[in-house]
């Protein structure tokens, strides 16, 4: 489901809504103004003229669509756009032959997900012809999932942390005494054994006591989970830049402010980071349009992202940026498939 903007009413005809459509659909293709007539001869609506330009100008009244400068035609506005998402986004899906090279493409990988992610953005950017971005899976609660020592000198010993959702941290631990590989493999798995599952307030009010060497081992194990849940930026992953730059609402601008202002969008990513936190807490598939940005700086653009995985225990974020005039049918079908086969590959890391 998409989630709705709830403000958004219109007492549109049938007639009027199908023209809006139409006027968007047009305009999404061409990035250039429809007229009146070209309507009329495009799509052999049985009206005149006359009647689909009485019909424009109360649109332009409502705020659906605008007259830029002395053009013929006209362009549609973010009420514009929010209207004709939500008259199909329910019922748009990715052809059967696009599903299946999807499929196909993602049981070519490994199973880490840390290609999944790339994967996903680079797939939908393709689909889409704009910018991708995917997040990794995260669960609210760092929890413990394996413990591993390896031994990098007598007194010292790489410890990686593997956490349930198959991500990593590794930090290096010294010792008092001199201990040999096998000895590190027997603390990784008593402390496994002990602490599986566990977040890192879990682990250290546990009652279970160790000797002093794995009780070392616990507190970095502790101090890795920790850190892993502070608040910190998302790694966000791009993809698609070349194509979303090649957009004509770059390559016609007169001057260079406008692509200065994405990119430092991009680069600094906390216009992003909001909307990632923000698709994470929603349940539906969001559209966010134009003006509807939280962010003044993405008041151009407009982002859809939906959040996959599994609520609660580790969920992601994928969608895609672009400028106001997007293909939505296809942004929303491409997001809404790529979210459902990443949730599918989260649920089979959960088992």
């Amino acid at each position: 489901m998409l989630q709705r903007n709830e403000g958004l009413g219109t007492d549109l005809t049938e007639r009027q809504l199908r023209l809006l459509r139409l006027i968007v659909s047009d305009y999404i293709a061409s990035a250039s103004p429809v007229g009146s007539e070209t309507v009329a001869r495009r799509h052999g609506l049985g009206l005149s003229s006359a009647t689909i330009r009485h019909d424009m100008a109360l649109l332009e009244e409502e705020g659906y669509i605008a007259h830029p400068h002395t053009s013929a035609g006209r362009i549609p506005l973010d009420r514009g756009y929010r209207l004709y998402a939500e008259s199909f986004a329910d019922d748009v899906s990715l052809p059967v032959a696009d599903r299946r090279r999807i499929r196909h493409q993602f049981y070519q990988v490994e199973g880490a997900p840390e290609e999944w992610v790339r994967l996903a953005g680079n797939i939908l950017a393709r689909l889409v012809q704009n910018l991708a971005l995917v997040t990794f899976p995260r669960a609210p609660q760092a929890r413990l999932k394996d413990v591993r020592l390896v031994a990098l000198q007598e007194f010292l010993a790489l410890l990686v942390v593997i956490l349930q959702e198959a991500r990593l941290r590794h930090q290096m631990v010294g010792f008092a005494d001199p201990l040999t590989q096998e000895e590190l493999d027997a603390i990784a798995q008593r402390l496994t054994a002990a602490f599986q599952g566990m977040s890192a307030a879990e682990i250290e009010a546990s009652p279970v006591e160790f000797a002093p060497a794995e009780q070392q081992v616990r507190q970095a194990v502790v101090h890795s989970l920790t850190a892993d849940e502070a608040p910190a930026r998302e790694d966000i992953h791009l993809e698609g830049l070349s194509a979303f730059l090649r957009q004509p609402e770059f390559s016609t601008s007169p001057d260079g402010e406008r692509l200065l202002a994405i990119m430092e969008v991009l680069e600094t990513r906390s216009a992003l980071q909001t909307l990632v936190t923000r698709a994470r807490a929603a349940r539906d598939l969001q559209v966010i349009i134009g003006s509807e940005n939280p962010r003044e700086e993405l008041q151009d653009y407009s982002i859809v992202l939906m959040s996959y995985g599994i609520p609660g225990e580790a969920q992601g974020t994928i969608g895609v940026l672009g400028p106001t005039r997007m293909s939505y049918p296809r942004v929303i079908a491409s997001v809404r498939y790529l979210g459902s086969v990443l949730s599918e590959l989260v649920r089979e890391i959960a088992g």
